[in-house]
């Protein structure tokens, strides 16, 4: 199994003299810095995903299987939570397609009930339309995706099971991560990822403000935020770059706006806005609150209220996993 990626930003106190704290790029860094998750919650992080791995690898159908993570841990994006939410991780079980191909309702559910019996694991496991939900507290879930592997395509795609249709889904967590490094890695930067760092900051100002099923979800801010960039190498110039970029395509498609994956445009991550205009203003009222807040601390001149403008912005406290 994969090991989860954390990105190390620089740690600058919150409060350090002028000197210090001597520009909005600071800023940001130290914001960004203090959204990453403690060590003791990677650690715990990882020892729940390695312990998941085993046990799905000890199933008596686990020949041919692969185990690997996907989504904001695979990509490095994870933040901490807040007060009033959790935070998930994410594997997938892939098997052989021969075996399953004609079976997709059968294959999730043996991979679920392979599941219901991971030892020492006093939870809930909760079935999902395309996955199974593994709940350790209310402040932390694992999403297991049962998948198969689409051998007849050239690439990497996999199909998984889709409840609703009882039919599988393409999907292409591997590529997809793949499609995010190298976006990542089209800047040159000394010191954080400002495309990481960006996707953070706009994952955080959303936990803050929606409590709904119409939030965007943080592959949809993840997928836009990375389409956006071009190699921009400051957290300032990103965020702005994409705030703006997401606020055009918002602004001219409306509630026509669907987010679909680069690496596979059949598979869809915005399917919670479909149909659903109220989830399409909100979404551009978020950017715009957010592209004012930032402008408005970059004007500030004092850097102790600047500091203070982002605290509120992205919150000045983080919880844990427990």
């Amino acid at each position: 199994m994969d090991r989860v990626p954390y990105p190390a930003y620089p740690r600058v106190s919150r409060y350090n003299s002028y000197e210090t704290m001597h520009s909005l790029e600071t800023l940001l860094a130290n914001r960004v810095s203090s959204l990453q998750r403690s060590q003791e919650d990677n650690a715990e992080v990882n020892t729940h995903l390695r312990d998941i791995a085993v046990w799905l690898r000890r199933a008596p159908f686990s020949t041919g299987m692969a185990v690997y993570t996907q989504g904001s841990v695979r990509l490095g994006t994870s933040i901490s939570p807040v007060a009033r939410s959790g935070f998930d991780a994410d594997l997938v079980c892939q098997l052989p397609r021969y075996a399953w191909e004609s079976c997709p309702s059968a294959m999730f559910e043996m991979v679920g009930g392979h599941l219901l019996q991971l030892p020492g694991f006093q939870g809930a496991v909760k079935r999902k339309r395309r996955c199974w939900t593994l709940v350790y507290s209310p402040r932390f879930h694992v999403d297991v995706t049962p998948a198969i592997i689409h051998e007849r395509s050239p690439g990497e795609e996999v199909w998984v099971f889709d409840g609703p249709s009882q039919d599988w889904r393409i999907s292409n967590p591997v590529a997809y991560a793949s499609w995010f490094q190298a976006k990542q890695n089209s800047a040159i930067c000394s010191s954080a990822a400002p495309l990481v760092a960006a996707v953070q900051l706009l994952k955080r100002r959303r936990d803050l403000l929606f409590d709904s099923p119409d939030a965007p979800n943080s592959i949809v801010l993840t997928t836009l935020a990375a389409s956006l960039y071009s190699g921009e190498q400051t957290i300032v110039a990103t965020l702005s770059k994409v705030i703006r970029g997401m606020l055009a395509v918002a602004d001219a498609l409306g509630s026509r706006m669907a987010v679909a994956n680069p690496v596979n445009p059949s598979e869809v991550f915005s399917e919670n806005w479909t149909g659903n205009a109220a989830a399409a203003k909100l979404f551009s009222r978020y950017l715009k609150d957010l592209q004012t807040r930032l402008a408005r601390t970059e004007i500030t001149k004092h850097q102790h209220r600047a500091a203070w403008q982002l605290d509120e912005l992205f919150g000045a406290r983080c919880g844990s996993l427990n």
